[in-house]
């Protein structure tokens, strides 16, 4: 498989970090992030890289707090 674009994991992860401001997780659909590899691959890495958290089909979190924080401000 190729590599990931930086700029996509980022991108994927900073909506994620929006889409739960208020809530604890993110839904799927709220991920509107412009990237140039299907959204599913992305988040496959994350999970397996363990960046990501996902309750059941369609909900993801970012694992460290600190980590979504930064990206909230960071944005």
């Amino acid at each position: 498989m190729d590599a990931i674009p930086d700029q996509d994991t980022l991108a994927v992860l900073r909506c994620i970090a929006i889409g739960s401001r208020t809530q604890q997780y993110c839904y799927r659909s709220a991920v509107t992030a412009n990237i140039s590899v299907p959204l599913d691959v992305v988040l496959d890495d994350l999970q397996r890289r363990e960046v990501l958290d996902k309750q059941g089909t369609s909900h993801y979190r970012i694992r460290v707090e600190l980590f979504k924080e930064w990206l909230l401000v960071h944005q």
